[in-house]
């Protein structure tokens, strides 16, 4: 996944800064990469560092919002 993401992306990341650690997935305060090894998330992402990766109620007001919808260009809800 790296190569690709060298090969489409400025630089191979989506950031300044490159690691070479693709991230699987993340809860809490703690993340797995590819092969499943578990560290703990010191970079973190805007929410993230707020509430934690895969935090129950974001992720229930998320699914709930789906149901709506989830681009509008007008004022809306």
């Amino acid at each position: 996944m790296l190569q690709r993401a060298a090969k489409v992306l400025p630089q191979g990341s989506l950031g300044n800064l490159n690691y070479d650690l693709i991230i699987n997935r993340g809860k809490g305060s703690h993340v797995w990469d590819e092969s499943g090894n578990e560290y703990i998330d010191y970079l973190l992402g805007s929410g993230p560092m707020v509430v934690g990766h895969a935090n129950s109620s974001v992720m229930e007001a998320v699914l709930n919002q789906l149901n709506s919808g989830t681009t509008f260009f007008a004022t809306n809800e």
